[in-house]
């Protein structure tokens, strides 16, 4: 009876500590030498050491981009205010060698990246990070917020403070809302990561289509308003790709996040972008031309919007089950990237956007891109040492596209064959899967 007591007693103070969650509290207007400070308020924890961590590497990028980095002094203190042991043991872990009583955890971050330009480096992925300017801040959530290990699954509550005059696009739901101060919840860890946000003054666009709704959010460091004209240009790229998966997109709500700073270079421009389950931010340098930014976002944004489908949406167990410390990569990223390639290059002639001529020269250009990178590795091996082979992963889409479209395309038939299968709920007419884990 003891025991059984006991573990009752266990399983109930588990319910009540799983329920309560981690509160952050952020005020980006209470900045001091461009860091932003950070308070965690957390709940009851066992009496084992605890570790405190922000993420190596986050979903959708391929390098390590160790966001530690960017926080400062650590500090944790019980509910009376009395500071805990607590020591730094590499660039992003904290341990916390007596966390009973432990309250709060308080730090500052540095932004990612002052300004988005032409500057690249291999492997730094600036669309993973973000800035905090009085003007704009773009805020992903993994280099500024962080985790317990083994508790990744504790939903999380943001109190963000900010301008009045400043407004906050993102798919994260909100529960509460004034002119200054909004409260976010997140389902857990991974689900904050997984929605990223850009608080800047209002330059906004709704895109309503019969079974979605997509807010694009813009900001140029000009100061002038873009977002009308890209959503433009998005519009009948949704209404194509809907036409495409068979009359029905994958998600309901979409936040399409885009930031822009003018190249200083002439006729030198770049892009980033980096998908999310609803919604892609992407960064822009280039001139400040309202067409050629909104046909830039229309490449990117095709790509990244059918990641919706692969692999936020089908996937292998090492997505579903993400290690923010050290992931193991899916042997799949050449399925996901050369599919999604595939489907952004197929649908603007399949509805009747492009000429045949026009696909099978984009085909070849695959193809020939394809045969400048070395072909005495798998894929699969590839796909999984992508973090190691930084100046090889970037041929995946080439290959996985020329792989499943190109000289086989009966790869393709059989691989889409073995997808419709494994799909749950889905009209047998239609190219669309319901979430799900892909074994093997």
């Amino acid at each position: 009876m003891r025991i059984f007591l006991s573990a009752l007693t266990a399983t109930f103070a588990c319910s009540l500590f799983a329920q309560s969650g981690i509160v952050a509290n952020i005020d980006l207007r209470d900045q001091e030498n461009d860091r932003l400070k950070v308070e965690l308020v957390v709940p009851p924890f066992a009496d084992a050491p605890l570790y405190f961590a922000l993420p190596r590497i986050v979903p959708g990028i391929y390098g390590a981009m160790d966001h530690g980095r960017l926080a400062g002094t650590v500090e944790a203190f019980d509910g009376d205010g009395n500071p805990l042991p607590i020591e730094r043991v590499d660039v992003g872990r904290w341990r916390i060698p007596e966390p009973h009583g432990l309250k709060r955890i308080t730090y500052t971050v540095d932004d990612g990246w002052e300004e988005f330009d032409i500057r690249f480096t291999m492997g730094n992925y600036r669309s993973s990070e973000g800035t905090m300017r009085p003007s704009a801040t773009v805020l992903n959530h993994n280099t500024v917020l962080g985790y317990f290990e083994d508790h990744e699954e504790l939903p999380y509550t943001l109190h963000l403070n900010k301008p009045a005059t400043h407004y906050a696009a993102t798919s994260l739901p909100r529960t509460a809302e004034t002119s200054e101060t909004i409260t976010f919840q997140a389902k857990s860890y991974r689900h904050l990561v997984d929605n990223p946000m850009m608080i800047a003054p209002p330059d906004t666009a709704h895109i309503r289509l019969p079974d979605i709704d997509v807010l694009v959010a813009c900001h140029s460091t000009t100061g002038k308003a873009i977002a009308h004209d890209i959503a433009k240009h998005i519009r009948p790229l949704l209404a194509d790709q809907r036409a495409y998966l068979g009359g029905t997109l994958p998600v309901k709500e979409y936040t399409f996040l885009i930031y822009h700073n003018p190249s200083d270079r002439e006729g030198s421009s770049m892009g980033d972008g980096l998908e999310h389950s609803a919604s892609t931010l992407i960064l822009l340098c280039m001139p400040l031309d309202a067409e050629a930014i909104a046909r830039n976002v229309y490449g990117i944004a095709s790509h990244e919007f059918f990641h919706t489908l692969l692999p936020l949406s089908v996937h292998s167990e090492e997505i579903a089950h993400y290690d923010f410390r050290a992931p193991r990569l899916s042997r799949h990223l050449w399925l996901y990237e050369g599919m999604t390639e595939y489907f952004a290059m197929h649908m603007p002639v399949k509805q009747g956007r492009q000429s045949l001529e026009e696909f099978m020269e984009t085909v070849s250009g695959k193809i020939q891109q394809m045969r400048k990178f070395p072909d005495d590795i798998a894929l699969t091996t590839l796909s999984q040492q992508a973090m190691e082979r930084q100046d090889q992963y970037v041929q995946l889409l080439p290959q996985g596209h020329a792989l499943l479209h190109g000289p086989r395309p009966d790869a393709a038939r059989a691989i889409e064959g073995q997808l419709r299968r494994a799909r749950i709920g889905a009209r047998p007419d239609a190219r669309v899967w319901s979430r799900q884990t892909i074994q093997g």
